[in-house]
């Protein structure tokens, strides 16, 4: 694999913001309004994302402080450094890795369904899904600073084709399909526990924040990227991405309708005419777009997985062989549910899961720091902040 220096790399806020966004859409883009309204029954789905966006900010919050106290080393590096711990850190990258193959499994079963329905109805998904695998695999080759490229180099893309689908179903947007208005319906919406799959993604905060560089090449501080703000800007940009295809799924396909499709964003997409008799379907634009979103999202799952078990279970072997390990146990996985219906209700317990263990180890972190005497300020000059996968 070529080999890429994570220790020299450093990135913007801006840029960590951007593939927070990219990482958290993803598939749940194409689904959300579905669930929202098979879960609520009512077209109150836009304040389940609200509410989600906020707890989302708090952890946020939570994880930007943690990484203040931590200067430049991430959380594992520092259970690894710290040698009563480093059970602790290969316990708790057992339990991301775990997370991160279901998360995988998932996205990449929902992605090769989506190809098989709208572009090649005669392939079978679990080759769609191989060659996703060998694609990401081979992308967590060019290491955290690829990783984040991608994620920089599609999101532009996929904004402008949500853009174009919104202003374009402006006309066909009917109000009365958010009506009733029932208190009840309201109060209903607040219950986000089966909403946090849709918003898992603020876990790469843990991994990503230490390369965030706070000083510009002359040395000047970043001052009009302030990070927690621009943290927050993204998660708002999140919740208002997703509340938009909420609300014009309902106003355009009425809530009805849009609780039996399998993909209303896809559906969203056949009511636009751009032009009429040269471009009368837009959805395999929006579908191509996905395509790319999803198999960002995937890859940095992959990376992430690959690049944590490698370095604190077998930091002297070749991490290509846990990167290949990853994308076979994912091939084994992914189709155990029979069914769309079932991949998306296990999408639930994946979110309980993610949630939990990532509130376990923010709960680790702050409780290490704080009854840990030594200081954090600084790190080993032999400590390299993070790894990658490479040869």
């Amino acid at each position: 694999m070529k080999d890429q220096s994570a220790a020299h790399y450093t990135m913007s806020p801006l840029e960590l913001s951007i593939t927070h966004i990219s990482f958290t859409i993803s598939a749940g883009i194409l689904t959300v309004p579905r669930a929202l309204v098979y879960i609520l029954e009512s077209s109150f789905g836009w304040i389940s994302v609200i509410t989600c966006g906020v707890i989302v900010c708090l952890y946020i919050w939570l994880i930007f402080l943690l990484q203040k106290k931590l200067g430049n080393e991430g959380l594992f590096d520092y259970l690894k450094r710290i040698g009563r711990l480093k059970w602790a850190g290969k316990l708790f990258s057992l339990l991301f890795f775990l997370y991160f193959l279901a998360f995988f499994c998932i996205e990449g079963r929902i992605l090769a369904r989506v190809v098989q329905i709208y572009l090649l109805d005669q392939t079978p998904a679990e080759v769609i899904f191989l060659f996703m695998v060998l694609a990401t695999t081979y992308a967590c080759s060019k290491g955290v600073e690829g990783i984040v490229h991608i994620s920089l180099m599609y999101f532009p893309f996929v904004l402008s084709v949500l853009a174009i689908v919104v202003l374009l179903n402006i006309g066909n947007f009917q109000v009365n399909e958010l009506r009733p208005f029932v208190a009840g319906d309201v109060m209903e919406s607040f219950n986000i526990l089966r909403m946090f799959y849709f918003f898992l993604g603020f876990e790469i905060f843990f991994f990503f924040q230490k390369y965030v560089n706070p000083v510009e090449a002359d040395g000047r501080k970043q001052k009009k990227l302030k990070p927690l703000r621009t943290y927050i800007l993204g998660v708002g940009s999140i919740v208002f991405i997703y509340g938009m295809i909420v609300v014009f799924s309902y106003g355009v396909l009425s809530v009805e309708a849009t609780k039996v499709m399998p993909f209303p964003t896809v559906e969203l997409s056949k009511e636009v005419e751009v032009l009429e008799g040269l471009i009368e379907r837009v959805e395999p634009l929006i579908i191509v777009m996905w395509i790319m979103t999803i198999f960002n999202t995937m890859a940095i799952l992959h990376f992430l997985a690959a690049d944590t078990f490698h370095a604190q279970w077998l930091p002297g072997k070749n991490a290509n062989t846990i990167a290949f390990t990853f994308g076979l146990l994912s091939f084994m996985f992914a189709f155990y549910p029979e069914s769309l219906t079932e991949t998306l209700y296990m999408s639930e317990w994946i979110g309980y899961g993610g949630w939990i263990v990532v509130t376990l180890f923010l709960a680790l972190g702050f409780l290490t720091i704080r009854k840990n005497s030594r200081s954090t300020r600084g790190t080993p000059a032999d400590t390299k902040p993070g790894g990658e996968v490479s040869g």
